[in-house]
């Protein structure tokens, strides 16, 4: 979880938000993302349970699935530029 709040932060960083961390600190994310888990109401025990093999099953799949960014919702340094350069010519201020 630290792991994924460090690549939030420089995310904002990089697009101008530097106040980021002392707004929205790690213990603030860590509460607020357990908090989320309680409102979801999943029994970890029921629903991550083979229901053939029981709580200790010899072979496990995983699908990959970590909390993280996903590589296309990221935006480069031209993307960025490209789009501030756009908005004025269009009449927009991002």
């Amino acid at each position: 979880m630290f792991s994924f709040y460090n690549v939030w932060l420089q995310h904002q960083s990089d697009n101008g938000n530097t106040q980021f961390a002392r707004i929205f600190s790690y213990m603030y994310f860590r509460q607020t993302w357990f908090a989320y888990l309680q409102l979801m109401d999943i029994d970890f025990e029921a629903d991550f349970t083979c229901r053939e093999c029981g709580p200790s099953p010899v072979t496990m799949l995983f699908d990959g699935t970590c909390l993280s960014f996903k590589k296309n919702f990221l935006c480069s340094d031209e993307d960025i530029l490209l789009e501030k350069q756009t908005s004025k010519l269009s009449g927009r201020y991002v």
